[in-house]
């Protein structure tokens, strides 16, 4: 990996040749999410309620067993064996600095960037990193860590400023690194200010920009990735400077409910022209005549699996036309959107399918069922607040409740021992996992590579370990 990556027109390019990018987030690792390890509330609280309630012994065992066993050369090799010649690299501002020394920066968060790296490197993966929950939150939501509703990065300059002080670091640590395929600003950002969103991104690429001349920097689009609007030309006199969308089919009415897809649904017909049509606002290639990268894409596997699969494919299928580099969301968790998941034999899986957890989850969702038949009634009053009222109300009431009930799910694991404790952990290793094989379809189909050579690897694992 001797060129960094550079831009030429519509194209990527490494040295004089052009290239073409497909990948995977490693999402559920250096940040954590609820919905993908099997627990409530944000990373955050996770980390607090083990410590408070296992004590600093276990929850220090758990989570460096976690860390540890994520993300190593077994899982580095199965992707290229796919084809995928990049990722996306989520992370945390925790793992950067602490609340109570906000201006010291951790060499362990590097540690954790470099283990990465130093493999991928080894495999010719080219990693994107990902700053996926900034420092006081860029939105609402648990991908941005924000527990109690928070979204001061927009308010408070003291938090823009930590963010740049970070990239500034991190982009001066990776400065000469060619395996670095640039830098992803702000994760998912929500900001109605559109003014104060320009400035914010112009100072993050003014500041990095000073230390760093080599890597290309990443905006994704306002309002989860959504909306190209948003960023204005002003934002790319920089010619290393790319959009990024984010695009997920089930947010759009109906193809969530779709029983097939292509497929009719209330005596309207909706196809792969239909869903284009879903990303059309995330887009615009002829006023930034440059690559715009698909971030996120995917599919939860709790819905009509065959139908999902159908769109996540023909969104790969749009990219691929567009030359768009394109990521799915995501690698590995437990089953609900990962490409690979811990079996169910795992430790980890048979405590978060136990009855006694199931029970807690239980009590959420009819929890949620009563919530929604008390504010019904409310629905229809029209508020000055810029999402719909029902989201809000929704997200609230799942924040609320998932701090609620996520120390009854801890304390479920006080009857283990560390070593227990641990081997929970270390159930997200490749030698536990098993493949979505329809997905791994979708990803060969448009890489090129042996989807059988690929699968062997757990085969191998399964039979070592």
């Amino acid at each position: 990996m001797t060129h960094f990556v550079s831009v030429n027109g519509r194209d990527l390019m490494l040295g004089d040749k052009p290239m073409r990018f497909r990948g995977i987030n490693i999402g559920n690792y250096l940040l954590i999410e609820h919905f993908m390890i099997g627990l409530f509330s944000t990373e955050e609280q996770m980390r607090k309620n083990f410590k408070a309630i296992l004590g600093t012994e276990i929850a220090d065992a758990f989570f460096t067993s976690y860390l540890n066993a994520f993300f190593t050369e077994q899982d580095a090799r199965f992707l290229t064996a796919l084809g995928v010649n990049m990722i996306r690299l989520p992370f945390h501002h925790r793992h950067f600095i602490d609340d109570l020394a906000p201006g010291v920066i951790k060499e362990r968060g590097f540690k954790l960037l470099d283990h990465v790296i130093d493999i991928c490197k080894k495999y010719g993966i080219y990693v994107l990193l990902d700053f996926h929950a900034v420092p006081g939150c860029q939105a609402r939501d648990w991908n941005s860590e924000s527990t109690y509703g928070e979204a001061f990065f927009w308010e408070r300059k003291v938090y823009q400023d930590q963010l740049i002080m970070l990239w500034s670091a991190i982009a001066e640590h990776y400065q000469h690194e060619t395996t670095v395929f640039g830098y992803d600003l702000i994760g998912e950002p929500v900001c109605h200010d559109s003014e104060l969103f320009d400035i914010v991104n112009a100072r993050l690429l003014h500041e990095i920009r000073k230390v760093d001349t080599n890597h290309i920097m990443v905006l994704e689009n306002n309002f989860w990735g959504k909306e190209i609007s948003s960023l204005n030309d002003a934002l790319f006199a920089d010619p290393l400077v790319l959009p990024s969308f984010h695009h997920y089919p089930t947010q759009f009415s109906p193809f969530a409910k779709l029983a097939q897809y292509p497929g009719h649904f209330e005596g309207h017909y909706y196809d792969k022209q239909a869903l284009r049509e879903t990303l059309k606002n995330t887009y615009d290639i002829d006023r930034i005549t440059r690559p715009h990268i698909a971030g996120e894409f995917g599919m939860h596997y709790h819905r009509n699996t065959d139908a999902l699969l159908a769109m996540t494919d023909d969104c790969a299928e749009f990219f691929e036309e567009k030359r768009f580099p394109w990521m799915l969301w995501s690698y590995k968790d437990i089953g609900s959107m990962g490409l690979v998941h811990p079996a169910s034999t795992t430790p980890w899986m048979r405590f978060v399918q136990s009855e006694a957890v199931q029970s807690i989850h239980q009590i959420f969702a009819k929890g949620q069922e009563a919530f929604f038949q008390i504010i019904t009634p409310l629905l229809p009053v029209q508020l000055d607040i810029p999402e719909p009222l029902d989201q809000v109300y929704a997200l609230e009431m799942r924040r609320a409740w998932h701090r609620l009930l996520l120390p009854h799910v801890v304390s479920q694991l006080k009857q283990y021992d560390i070593q227990s404790i641990r081997m929970m952990a270390e159930s997200f290793a490749f030698a536990h996992c098993i493949p979505r094989e329809g997905m791994c379809k979708v990803m060969t189909k448009y890489t090129g590579a042996s989807l059988p050579t690929a699968l062997s690897l757990f085969d191998d694992a399964h039979r070592e370990s």
